[in-house]
């Protein structure tokens, strides 16, 4: 049925989707290369930011994906007050059709159109772009992956508009969770914050130089928190944690660089619209009000039900291994490995201890026999000795002084290994 509204037809491109394989193909391969051949790819997985990027980009071709990420962002933002996105027309849309709302405004990529703002039309819409960017990330966990100038229209001075949401940042509660406690040691000047929101999305369980770690990250935004506000660079400090990051040899996860990327459109649009503003300006008071979630009781019932479900042959093998760990200790039969690092090592200064206490107790009996030959010369000084005492305590002596040098020179050799 005609209703007579206007509305915008996107279009897929006939045989672009083969073109887009192959480009992806040698991405991909590209990506493998550096891994497996260099050491360029350091703390990023390329190749599993190759393959959400792939996934991404086919799910963008799709338009009954774009369709149903623009009804579910206008939901996450109906409350926003000056946030638009326009709606879909089902009944005319297709995996290569998609049929939209009509809306007009300035695209922030219309430099030309924009010097119709004044400095403080630009700066309220600078501000109103970054909240809800950033509500879409710590918020929704649902955010425009892609929100350059020419995805966001200006109406009226006061109303944003949000244009091809094909592709989408995706975030599930603990990568949420861990984006908001970055954000929360940024903007409390936290670096232990920060460190425990790196770690979580590095998948790491055991971080030796945690300490040196959370150091290099305190000396980081001293640096950046002390210069002016307006001059901090939100690609500049992203870029300075990877490498932080690089350093000991944290490799976290692609939803970070995926929010890092948002962060770095974003601030290229503060650079358009209001260069003097800075996203951390209008990261901070989000941030501040960020309260940690009740506990949801039915939740929680529920994941702990998972989980005994995922470890019940463990819980079950508990008790029987327990019985017989018992049993063996009880019946001697029980024994436990010690693994050495640099066993070697150990064991020749084990030797060299053992030799060194062996040469101290034997040159300490020598000592006794050589005091002994000289007391028994004193006492025999004067008096008529008959030869042979005289050539035993001679004889003696030399024995005691050979002995004695041959011990010092085995020291000093043990001592030199």
């Amino acid at each position: 049925m005609m209703s007579g509204d206007e509305v915008a037809v996107k279009i897929l491109r006939p045989d672009i989707k083969p073109v887009i394989e192959e480009d992806l193909t040698i991405l991909t391969e590209l990506a493998d290369l550096l891994t497996r051949h260099t050491k360029l790819a350091g703390p990023y997985d390329l190749k599993g930011m190759v393959a959400d990027f792939k996934k991404a980009l086919m799910l963008e071709l799709d338009f009954i994906n774009e369709a149903e990420n623009m009804d579910k962002f206008r939901e996450n933002t109906v409350d926003d007050e000056g946030i638009y996105v326009p709606k879909v027309k089902w009944m005319y849309t297709n995996s290569r059709i998609l049929t939209m709302e009509y809306v007009s405004g300035i695209k922030l990529s219309n430099k030309t159109a924009l010097k119709e703002l004044t400095n403080a039309e630009k700066k309220d819409t600078a501000v109103l772009i970054s909240t809800s960017i950033i509500n879409q990330i710590i918020r929704d966990g649902f955010f425009h992956a892609d929100p350059h100038p020419g995805n966001i229209f200006i109406k009226d001075k006061k109303l944003i508009y949000f244009l091809d949401l094909g592709m989408m940042g995706v975030l599930n509660q603990k990568r949420k969770d861990d984006i908001k406690k970055l954000f929360m040691g940024i903007a409390f000047n936290n670096s232990r914050m920060i460190v425990d929101s790196l770690t979580a999305m590095s998948n790491v369980t055991y971080q030796k130089n945690i300490i040196k770690f959370e150091n290099d990250i305190s000396i980081l935004m001293d640096k950046y928190l002390k210069a002016n506000i307006g001059s901090i660079r939100i690609d500049e400090f992203f870029g300075s944690i990877t490498k932080i990051a690089h350093k000991y040899e944290i490799k976290i996860v692609k939803e970070f660089f995926l929010v890092s990327k948002c962060l770095v459109i974003l601030q290229s649009i503060l650079d358009i619209l209001c260069p003097e503003l800075n996203i951390y300006e209008i990261a901070k008071p989000i941030s501040g009000t960020i309260k940690p979630q009740p506990i949801n009781f039915d939740e929680f019932k529920v994941k702990l039900l998972q989980l005994l479900t995922d470890y019940k042959d463990l819980l079950m093998e508990v008790p029987f291994a327990t019985l017989n760990f018992l049993k063996k200790v009880q019946n001697d039969d029980y024994s436990i490995g010690v693994e050495i690092k640099n066993e070697e090592k150990f064991t020749n200064k084990a030797d060299s201890i053992s030799n060194r206490l062996s040469f101290s107790i034997i040159l300490l009996a020598l000592s006794i026999i050589i005091a002994g030959v000289i007391i028994g010369n004193s006492l025999s000084a004067g008096a008529q000795v008959d030869t042979f005492n005289r050539t035993v305590q001679t004889f003696g002596f030399i024995m005691a002084m050979i002995i004695m040098v041959g011990l010092l020179i085995s020291m000093y050799r043990s001592h030199k290994k």
